[in-house]
């Protein structure tokens, strides 16, 4: 059941329920198109990931990490919806990253060090450590 209240708190209008059923035509399905795109974009994002090299963990299917020939981790990515986040220890990874993905599979960004990531502030450096904060 859809609240008119919450519904006019997003719109800016003064419907009553049956004034937006008689008005508004609601989404029954995923707002990207077909139901199952999310999980198709799931799927995409989860075989580039491996084609690179990436593991997924298992207790947060949003992260990835790279390691290299030593078992040491190369690179962690975070990946929530269509919010990316990625880091390596050097710049040059990263360059290389970004042109491999850009090159095979989807064209992303780099915007630099990150600041906010899913509204949350990103502060710190390598030296120091980072922390979140969230307002």
């Amino acid at each position: 059941m859809f609240d008119p209240d919450v519904l006019n708190q997003s719109t800016g209008l003064q419907y009553t329920l049956d004034q937006y059923r008689a008005n508004a035509v609601f989404l029954c399905g995923n707002l990207y198109g077909q139901c199952e795109a999310g999980r198709n974009f799931q799927d995409f994002v989860e075989d580039g990931m491996t084609r690179q090299g990436h593991v997924q963990f298992e207790g947060d299917l949003s992260l990835y990490a790279k390691y290299d020939e030593h078992d040491k981790l190369e690179r962690l990515t975070c990946i929530y919806t269509d919010d990316f986040l990625t880091s390596s220890k050097s710049t040059k990874k990263n360059d290389e990253f970004f042109k491999e993905v850009n090159n095979k599979q989807h064209p992303i960004k780099n915007k630099g060090p990150a600041t906010w990531f899913l509204n949350m502030e990103i502060s710190g450096n390598s030296q120091i450590g980072y922390s979140l904060e969230q307002t």
